[in-house]
């Protein structure tokens, strides 16, 4: 029988759950309930909630309420029933309006239940949605984690999702449009926190069983880069990997494609070229681009949906999350009239408003000082100044603002992250908005954790760091200490051993790194660690420096 945990705040209406609970039993689904399946079983309640939602039940109900829609807690039961497959969230609604049902469970659909004299249907027809069998999800392939404050924009992602799923039940050829959706918008504005919510959306998932696939793309997309991308695409539908140009990639994953149900998302395209490259669907793939730039979408001859600028109410509310916590929900019209003149600094903007609430949430909520310190950002302390989009200003004086409250050594390995990063570190400006942390949860518990830093705080960080070459020996040297029998005794982190050659040349260290190339070691070690097709790659570096 079904198993189901009940995810409500106590604020909204605990007599209306407490009923629920009562009748869902009575029609024999075993149901997790706090007040009633707490076992105090050494565990924190945090803990146990996580256990139950993990390994003890297949549904969650999300009961919509304004304390639910505030509660951190709440929050994070969803949220982590989101990432585990096996788990299906249902939203009802039971108090307010629809703002109380989150972004990314706003596109699901949402029984009724705020009329008391319904309730009888709408229990029939929760009932009946409980007892429908899990569907089968796409797998994810590098698909990032949503932001801790993630603000769903319901009608631009049911725009973008419907494109998405535009004639996919019907045996028909469909139009290059309609396979190629492109969501376009400045930087900053939130178009890759958008596509991970809809690739994370179970109805998208449904509607591609075959995976949903992540491909970071960027500005300096090098030819290597585009065949190690194929690569990777390849081995996530299980083809071979051994091709060694991008005709040859591309003509591998024409084949796996044309019988799969594949989304692809090309996160942070730059130029068309680089979206061409993939551009090799089956008829039951669609693409998903987002980009700054139109002219990319109408050279793929795909869908555009722009995005545009949160409003106001949209920005205030992002803020009014960033600084609640479990402790304290903050609501809008708790926040001061400085958190107002704070959004007008931001002009909306998603980023910038994502790194002044971090900056707030380690002072307490003050955002005076935040709005203090945004005013006396000084953009002439950045280089090259002309090089900076003028909708951009309010980005830069933002990351600016949240880098001078770091301490001076945690301002100088923030200047690092420009060639390399620290988990430490990391997971400390995590919390001030200024990278992102991306964590995901096994089935045996382990937690895997990774951190992306968004393109234009990467910038912001090479402008900083100054002196590129001496990063990259540093994070050499710091390399070679683990390597107790040389360069091919180097460890397979996941980074080092395909990235090696992105690091001499830029050091100045070309002989060091020609002399490697020479040592079967490294050879063999490539191979053992399954990177034989990279070696092609590490001897057309040597080749070109």
């Amino acid at each position: 029988m079904m198993k189901i945990f009940l995810s409500y705040a106590r604020g909204d209406d605990e007599t209306f759950v407490k009923r629920l609970y009562t009748d869902l039993t009575a029609e024999g689904f075993t149901v997790w309930f706090d007040r009633e399946s707490l076992m105090s079983k050494g565990l924190t309640f945090h803990q146990e909630i996580k256990d139950a939602i993990r390994t003890e039940v297949d549904r969650v109900v999300y009961v919509g309420g304004p304390k639910a829609a505030q509660s951190a807690y709440v929050r994070e039961e969803w949220q982590f029933a989101l990432e585990c497959d096996h788990v299906v969230v249902v939203p009802i609604f039971r108090i307010g309006k629809e703002e109380n049902i989150p972004g990314e469970l706003s596109l699901l659909h949402c029984e009724d239940f705020r009329d008391n004299a319904n309730y009888p249907a709408a229990l029939a027809k929760l009932i009946a949605s409980l007892r429908q069998p899990n569907p089968k999800l796409g797998a994810l392939f590098a698909v990032p984690n949503l932001p801790p404050n993630f603000l769903g924009r319901p009608d631009l992602m049911r725009r973008v999702r419907d494109a998405l799923l535009v004639d996919l039940q019907k045996p028909q050829v469909i139009t290059s449009a309609d396979a190629k959706v492109g969501m376009q918008g400045m930087g900053g504005i939130g178009k890759s926190v958008l596509a991970a919510a809809l690739a994370r959306n179970r109805e998208v998932r449904q509607s591609y069983p075959d995976g949903v696939i992540w491909v970071a793309c960027g500005q300096k997309l090098t030819r290597d880069d585009l065949l190690a991308r194929l690569r990777d695409i390849a081995k996530d539908l299980g083809g071979d990997t051994a091709f060694e140009s991008i005709p040859q990639g591309q003509g591998v994953l024409r084949e796996l494609l044309q019988a799969k149900a594949v989304l692809l998302v090309l996160d942070d395209v730059w130029y068309a070229k680089d979206a061409q490259a993939f551009d090799v669907l089956g008829p039951r793939c669609r693409m998903l681009v987002t980009t700054r730039d139109a002219g990319i979408l109408h050279a793929l001859h795909g869908g555009h949906i722009p995005v545009s600028l949160f409003t106001e109410p949209e920005a205030l509310q992002l803020l009014a999350d960033s600084i609640t916590t479990k402790e304290r929900p903050v609501f809008v019209a708790d926040l001061p009239p400085e958190a107002h003149e704070v959004v007008r600094e931001c002009g909306c903007l998603p980023l910038a408003l994502a790194l002044c609430g971090g900056m707030a949430k380690k002072r307490q909520g003050d955002f005076r000082n935040v709005l203090d310190r945004l005013r006396r950002a000084d953009l002439d302390k950045i280089a090259d100044r002309a090089s900076i989009n003028p909708q951009h200003e309010s980005i830069w004086r933002a990351m600016q603002a949240s880098v001078e409250i770091l301490s001076a050594d945690e301002q100088h390995r923030f200047a690092e992250l420009a060639v390399f990063d620290t988990e430490e570190l990391l997971i400390n400006l995590a919390e001030r908005s200024l990278v992102q942390l991306d964590q995901k949860t096994e089935a045996d518990g382990k937690v895997r954790r990774r951190f992306r830093l968004h393109d234009l705080l990467h910038d912001y960080a090479v402008r900083m760091a100054g002196d590129l070459k001496a990063l990259h020996g540093i994070l050499l040297d710091a390399y070679r200490t683990k390597c107790p029998d040389g360069w091919p005794s180097a460890p397979n982190d996941g980074y080092f051993l395909e990235r090696a050659r992105s690091h001499f040349a830029p050091a100045r260290r070309e002989s060091g790194w020609v002399s490697l190339l020479l040592d079967l070691g490294w050879a063999e070690t490539k191979v053992m660690a399954n990177l034989a097709h990279d070696l092609v790659a590490d001897y057309a570096s040597a080749l070109v420096s």
